[in-house]
């Protein structure tokens, strides 16, 4: 597999999630400039992994974060929508575990994704089967969530009344943000 560094900030990668992300990263295997890095982000139910790599057959650098959808969510809201103030809460936790990587990942990476959830969130982002979408997609996308936590009536949106999509979108947006990702393309 090459030269690769695992590192994990409060955990240990399992030999079937290294395995998993591995393949994950070899797909993106048609990129059409071969000497940008990649950058690939996963989002499961109790973990999200960033893998970095300036070659396509392996990452050089696997990152295990304790940030899962269902577990933020489990652990963050009790209720949806979730209230102001758990989302805050919410935000900070994740912050903080993002942050660590913010002087770890090398400038200038190409973000993907294959996971299904932030698909969905393209989706409702931008209106369309785009591929790509764009920190300020993301940020509207947000908004929309915010308005509704706000007291704006769930009719009045067609966001997905889940908590687990709300800690999705919350991972996504502060990884973006925090790593300064301007757009991130769904395969």
């Amino acid at each position: 597999m090459g030269c690769r560094t695992i590192e994990t900030m409060k955990t240990t990668i399992s030999p079937e999630t290294e395995q998993k992300i591995q393949e994950l990263y070899t797909s993106i295997n048609h990129i059409p400039d071969k000497n940008v890095a990649i950058s690939l982000l996963h989002i499961d139910s109790d973990y999200t992994v960033l893998a970095y790599g300036k070659n396509q057959t392996s990452p050089d650098t696997i990152w295990l974060l304790e940030l899962g959808n269902e577990k933020t969510a489990d652990t963050y809201f009790r209720d949806y929508p979730p209230t102001a103030g758990e989302i805050e809460e919410a935000i900070q936790t994740v912050e903080d575990e993002i942050m660590t990587l913010s002087k770890l990942l090398p400038d200038g990476s190409v973000l993907y994704t294959h996971d299904a959830g932030i698909r969905e969130i393209s989706q409702l982002a931008v209106n369309s089967e785009l591929s790509v979408v764009t920190r300020s997609d993301i940020e509207q996308l947000f908004g929309r969530l915010t308005a509704i936590i706000s007291g704006r009536p769930l009719s009045s949106d067609n966001l997905p009344a889940t908590n687990s999509f709300v800690a999705t979108l919350l991972i996504l947006r502060e990884v973006m943000f925090h790593l300064k990702f301007m757009s991130i393309k769904c395969l």
